[in-house]
């Protein structure tokens, strides 16, 4: 099962192709189109209903926080794929950098557990300089 959110129905990119693709939930923030409200308030509605296997999230990392915390109540195993500014790809330049690890060597996708005991994720981010500043 796929949840799919955005602002608004006109911002939900592809809709057709993910529908075609398996069950889906879809989110507005404006209500355009499916459930009004935030993709991370579907997730945590779906999981206290329903039961999952694990849960896969990607997208802006406040709302994976969200995800991450409401996956992590309910016990359910869950991996977020985590973006931030790569400079080298290789783990030189520290521009990834995400508490002690950097993104583009030790993830992108980390799990569940790891993330909750983060002081970075949802909390703080990367500007293009590399420079961390509140998220």
């Amino acid at each position: 099962m796929t949840s799919y959110g955005a602002r608004t129905k006109a911002d939900l990119a592809c809709l057709s192709r993910v529908r075609a693709a398996g069950p889906v939930h879809v989110s507005t923030d404006d209500g355009s189109e499916g459930f009004h409200g935030f993709v991370s308030d579907l997730a945590a509605k779906l999981l206290h209903e329903e039961r999952f296997d694990m849960v896969l999230t990607c997208g802006p990392e406040v709302m994976m926080k969200k995800v991450v915390d409401a996956a992590n109540a309910r016990r359910v195993p869950v991996q977020a794929s985590l973006e931030r500014y790569m400079k080298c790809g290789i783990g030189i330049c520290d521009a990834c950098a995400f508490d002690d690890k950097l993104v583009c060597y030790d993830g992108p996708v980390f799990g569940g557990e790891e993330l909750a005991k983060s002081q970075d994720f949802g909390r703080w981010r990367r500007d293009i300089s590399g420079r961390r500043v509140k998220a």
